[in-house]
């Protein structure tokens, strides 16, 4: 095995400070990592090495010799790791100095072992180059030797009177290189490691024969201490008007935080949150409690916040019982978990106060059949969703209601009273066995898909002031009936009223505004429509299907679009001067029998109007109806 020779007055100058450098670069570079590959286990090793050198009793290298049995710390060390590379140099030298002095066999073994390089053999390299210059070697200081002398032969050389150079060098192993990097300050930081393009160096060694009995040692001379760099020992953090707690839905802020990092010499620098690592996003829609982190360098900054349902709860501690989590307010209790098995609940009070929110998702996918909750004023999102529950008894004055409260439970029938003007989006979507609704009385608008698929829904209550029904918002309601016609709608979203066959609109609404594809395709009660001069189409589906008699079409409208009257009733209409293109299966009914276009129609589609021998068609010569009503075979007039 060959000998390692180091300057023993450099390893006796290894002192906790140079160990707790190297240590703690390696933290930091591990700390640099994304989580999924940060080594926690390397980073808590190192962590107890640094709090062992805290103590009196322990200096220098001592405190690594537990490290010399971690393969994470063995691993760190690879010739390849950038950590390694990147090394301080007389941190390096004293982390490597370290390992060899504490147990230079068991440590080349174990690293060995753990990554197939010879340890001893790489580092003897870089300790050598790192603590020999090149030039100007004088034999100063005593050599301290380690190695495996009993099985090995001292060499004897003579020694001559003539002055002479002796270079000391140990090779690589197979494969493995020695370069250099140029550092910023000019000088160079030693790399070991499989490098492909860089060409292995030889070193030639020239010996004189020396007097009998006497033996050379090779020298090394100590470089001048470079002036250690000032380095990060803590962060303060200092806040001004800095927000801690939140409500659902508000946007984390760092505003108001100031950060300074303090150094080793006792200076002090502000610190920009853009140069640190932090916590950049959380979701800001759950009640939790959460803890920020700001990291610079190695230095680690925690701030605590709350995020909360509602104002009443900003910032608010959680209690807790063995059926509930919950907060208390001033106005109340908040539930914001159910822990318990029941299937029959009564949450009217909490520790003496009334239950006035149950927050979000707390029932969701539970087996409650049913809950009665008569103070409770507010329910946020999906607070029965998926659940068993039949009925329900709340308030008489709901003042908030969350998305999808109800969606897809068992839920039977829902009275909603109280303030509300806005039936929120999906909160009984999919309830198959919903079969009463009452709305609050001034309800104006109905989110989308509110009602959505309410197959069993038989009656809706307080329809009147109704004046805006979302997509979907009562899609596939065929059985329901309305207490009104719903005489105040303006605007009505994508499949709104589709297939809401019982539905008595009657006629549809003057004021109306806004209709959008299939809005009213296949309402068997809307008999009778006026299109408002204010809208310039009529979108594809939009009363495919429905019972209309009759149609009235005002100047303005520049488009009917596919499918947009198929199938309807009425057997006479007139298409007005502004209309310009017609869709395919746009006028597609059995019934017409007359109608009549003006003269600037562009474009009539594939079957736009029902090829029959009783329809009659009323044209302008040479336009595009009366080529339309030739090449069909359709009865027509020309207008004079």
């Amino acid at each position: 095995m060959a000998c390692i020779d180091i300057n023993s007055k450099i390893l006796c100058n290894f002192n906790n400070e140079n160990i707790a450098a190297a240590l703690n670069e390696i933290i930091d570079n591990e700390l640099s990592k994304d989580v999924s590959r940060m080594n926690t286990r390397l980073i808590d090793e190192c962590v107890n090495a640094l709090l062992e050198l805290e103590k009196e009793e322990n200096s220098g290298f001592k405190v690594l010799i537990p490290l010399i049995n971690s393969n994470d710390f063995l691993k760190s060390l690879q010739p390849s790791a950038k950590r390694f590379k990147n090394m301080n140099v007389f941190a390096r030298a004293a982390l490597v100095a370290a390992i060899i002095a504490a147990s230079a066999m068991t440590a080349n073994a174990a690293y060995k072992n753990a990554t197939g390089v010879d340890l001893l053999a790489n580092i003897a390299v870089a300790v050598q180059n790192q603590l020999t210059p090149s030039e100007n070697k004088n034999q100063n200081g005593g050599i301290i030797q380690l190695g495996d002398y009993e099985e090995e032969e001292e060499e004897e050389t003579s020694r001559t009177t003539e002055p002479q150079t002796t270079h000391t060098s140990l090779p690589a192993t197979e494969n493995e290189t020695s370069t250099t990097e140029k550092t910023k300050d000019g000088g160079y930081i030693e790399q070991l490691g499989d490098d492909e393009e860089s060409e292995e160096e030889t070193t030639t060694q020239t010996t004189k024969k020396q007097p009998e009995n006497t033996t050379e040692k090779a020298s090394i001379v100590e470089p001048e201490n470079e002036p250690e760099k000032p380095y990060v020992t803590a962060l303060e953090a200092q806040f001004d008007n800095f927000k801690t707690n939140y409500i659902y839905g508000e946007k984390l802020s760092y505003e108001g935080l100031r950060l300074t990092a303090v150094y080793s010499d006792k200076t002090k620098k502000d610190v920009a949150l853009k140069d640190c690592d932090y916590t950049k996003s959380l979701n800001m829609n759950i009640t939790a409690n959460y803890t920020l982190r700001v990291i610079y360098e190695k230095c680690v900054v925690k701030i605590k916040i709350t995020v909360r349902p509602d104002e009443e709860t900003r910032g608010a501690e959680i209690c807790s019982n063995d059926d509930f989590e919950y907060f208390l307010s001033k106005k109340g209790a908040y539930i914001t978990k159910y822990k318990g098995k029941s299937t029959a609940l009564n949450i009217n009070t909490m520790d003496g106060k009334a239950v006035y929110a149950i927050g979000a998702d707390v029932f969701k996918n539970s087996n409650i059949k049913s809950v009665s909750a008569v103070y409770v004023k507010k329910i946020f999102a999906s607070a029965f969703e998926n659940s068993e529950v039949e009925s329900a008894l709340f308030s008489n004055n709901i003042t908030f209601l969350g998305n999808a409260v109800f969606r897809n439970s068992k839920i039977k029938e829902l009275s909603l009273k109280g303030e509300l003007t806005e039936i929120p989006e999906s909160l009984c979507e999919g309830c198959s066995a919903l079969t009463k609704i009452t709305l609050p009385e001034n309800t104006k608008i109905i989110r989308k898909a509110a009602f959505s698929d309410c197959t069993a829904l038989e009656t809706i209550i307080n329809t009147a002031n109704i004046d805006e029904a979302k997509d979907f918002a009562f899609y596939n309601c065929e059985n329901a009936e309305a207490d009104s016609s719903i005489p105040k709608i303006k605007k009505a979203g994508e499949y709104a009223f589709a297939y809401c066959r019982n539905i008595d609109f009657k006629k549809l609404s003057q004021s109306i505004e806004e209709i959008n594809k299939y809005s009213f395709a296949y309402c068997n009660k809307l008999t009778e429509a006026e299109i408002p001069a204010g809208i310039s189409t009529i979108p594809e589906g939009a009363f495919r299907g429905a019972h209309i008699s009759a149609l009235t079409l005002n100047e303005g409208l520049l488009e009917i679009e596919d499918y947009a009257f198929m199938s309807t009733e009425f057997r006479d209409l007139i298409v007005p001067n502004s209309v310009k293109k017609i869709g395919t299966y746009a006028l597609y009914s059995v019934k017409l029998r007359d109608i009549s276009f003006g003269r600037n129609v562009e474009s009539l589609g594939e079957n736009a109007i029902f090829k029959s021998t009783r329809v009659n068609m009323n044209v302008y010569k040479d336009t595009v109806p009366y080529e339309y009503a030739i090449e069909n075979k359709i009865n027509y007039t020309v207008i004079e």
